[in-house]
């Protein structure tokens, strides 16, 4: 069976790690245009961005389900994934193979089992890509996740600004 959704996610840490994170998500609806998805975040770590890349694509996967689905010919009303990634950890993690225990990572991963969870059911694949090896769509998704996490570089410089307050130097 097909796929009804291909998420291709990528997460960006500022050195140090851990620093400001942006994460992205390339969802790519059958039959429907490709969506981007970008967020960042103050602090974090690498493997915080990863995790957070698959979380933004499948909330988005779950807030369209009835629009992901429609194409499809079985009537099985649950969407079915197919998630990108070149973080083994982040699909190891997902798929309990290896410790969730960290509490970063522990609380995403309660989020994800969420999502997964339901309402709707999301049905889950996964396919490890190797990073920076010119997959199109993990380099796409790299670089929106870079493009996030200096995006709020520069805004944390331009609004909170000298002076203000004390905050690390995130380049």
């Amino acid at each position: 069976m097909g796929h009804d959704v291909v998420l291709t996610t990528d997460g960006s840490v500022a050195p140090p790690n851990p620093g400001a994170i942006g994460f992205a998500a390339v969802v790519e609806p059958r039959d429907r245009p490709v969506v981007e998805l970008t967020g960042a975040l103050p602090a974090g770590t690498n493997n915080t961005a990863e995790l957070r890349a698959v979380l933004l694509g499948l909330e988005w996967v779950r807030d369209h389900a009835g629009l992901v689905t429609i194409a499809r010919r079985d009537g099985h009303p649950n969407p079915h994934v197919l998630v990108r990634t070149d973080s083994r950890l982040v699909m190891n993690c997902a798929q309990r193979v290896c410790g969730r225990n960290a509490p970063p990572l522990q609380d995403l991963s309660a989020q994800y089992d969420g999502l997964v969870a339901g309402p709707p059911v999301l049905t889950v694949a996964w396919e490890w890509v190797r990073g920076h090896s010119g997959d199109a769509r993990n380099e796409r998704a790299d670089r929106l996740a870079f493009e996030a996490r200096t995006g709020l570089q520069e805004t944390l410089r331009l609004e909170i600004g000298p002076g203000r307050f004390h905050i690390p130097d995130l380049a």
